[in-house]
């Protein structure tokens, strides 16, 4: 196993183990991290390559339902997200918002950035983003 790969590895490991899995999500959905009244899901049978970069969905399930103007209150948003894992950089093509927690039923809202080109940009050492793209990447390896 290349060095690189054993990181991603030991600090995929690291963060599995901190955490519980909800009880009512399908088994795909790996739990990543909990921020603030955040949790943070990986789906595991998304990831894939595309191209050089290699994509991934995320579900940001909430504690309590968010509102803001002109947008229905959502408790859940699944994340599209490509990487360059071994750049460190990362960017989001697409973004769903539900009314469950497990995101799932038709989104309230979505932003769809397929069509944009991709803006892979530098992930902060120690950020929430950083810590998903490194589960996602060691899945890869």
């Amino acid at each position: 196993m290349k060095p690189v790969a054993q990181i991603l590895s030991a600090l995929a490991l690291c963060i599995g183990a901190t955490g519980l899995r909800a009880a009512n999500l399908p088994p795909q959905w790996r739990y990543v991290a909990k921020a603030a009244d955040m949790m943070y899901y990986l789906d595991t049978r998304t990831m894939e390559m595309r191209g050089p970069y290699w994509s991934y969905w995320v579900l940001v399930a909430f504690n309590h339902a968010k509102k803001y103007e002109h947008i229905k209150p959502y408790k859940s948003a699944r994340i599209l997200y490509y990487a360059d894992c071994a750049a460190g950089t990362q960017d989001i093509k697409t973004v769903l918002q539900f009314t469950t927690v497990k995101g799932d039923g038709e989104p309230v809202w979505a932003s769809h950035l397929e069509d944009e080109d991709l803006v892979l940009e530098p992930l902060k050492h120690g950020s929430l983003n950083e810590r998903l793209m490194l589960v996602a990447c060691s899945a890869q390896h």
